[in-house]
């Protein structure tokens, strides 16, 4: 099998959110190249189709894989879980990126609460903001 034939069934397994194949074929693409050279924009997709279908699993394995995922789609992510009240997801992104800007969850709590998500907005205040009501 050839190395782009891998990235395809990569790719497509991450879409498809097979964690046991991602795996499995993360590993194959490990023993041909010491480097794998990911292409940004599928790995995004990948990222992104990951968190959209709640697959906590698959979202902690591929940013386990590559930890540098841009920033930009990473924030989006973030931003859309906070606003589908997705905590879980919210949780898990901030485990893995804990470093966000102060700006960021202010907009997110501020979202939070306008939409009456107040259990996220409460645990997005104890994580950064601690504003006092």
């Amino acid at each position: 099998m050839d190395n782009d034939n891998l990235y395809e069934q990569f790719y497509d397994s991450c879409r498809e959110g097979d964690v046991e194949s991602v795996k499995k074929l993360y590993e194959e693409l490990k023993l041909i190249k010491n480097v794998i050279e990911f292409e940004e924009d599928k790995f995004e997709e990948a990222f992104i189709e990951s968190c959209n279908n709640d697959n906590l699993e698959l979202v902690k394995l591929l940013c386990n894989i590559n930890p540098n995922i841009n920033f930009y789609v990473y924030k989006e992510e973030f931003f859309s879980a906070c606003d589908n009240n997705n905590l879980e997801l919210v949780k898990l992104l901030y485990e893995i990126k804990p470093a966000l800007d102060i700006s960021i969850f202010e907009e997110a709590f501020n979202n939070a609460n306008t939409n009456g998500n107040l259990e996220l907005a409460n645990w997005l205040n104890e994580k950064q903001l601690n504003i006092k009501f």
